[in-house]
């Protein structure tokens, strides 16, 4: 795979957000289309990975919700919950 240097544009990049698409992204790199796909399939599960360590992240550093979405409906279905979200009739 060709290595980019700073001042070029970033194939995959502009792959992922559907800016280029595979042929395009191909012939800047100098792969096969084929070699393309499978490189932009390895850049995708990076991305995907780095993303999901990053919300790991986050939500540990917030803590553990205070009520998960379970307990609010059945407070709500029970009428133990906030009388705002409950019908009247």
């Amino acid at each position: 795979m060709v290595s980019l240097e700073s001042n070029e544009v970033d194939p995959f990049g502009l792959l992922y957000r559907a800016k280029w698409n595979v042929p395009t992204a191909a012939k800047a790199l100098g792969v096969s289309d084929e070699e393309c796909k499978q490189l932009f399939r390895d850049y995708c599960a990076r991305v995907w990975a780095d993303e999901e360590a990053c919300d790991a992240k986050k939500a540990y550093k917030s803590g553990p919700p205070l009520r998960s979405e379970q307990d609010n409906h059945h407070a709500n279905r029970d009428g133990n919950g906030d009388k705002g979200f409950r019908h009247t009739g």
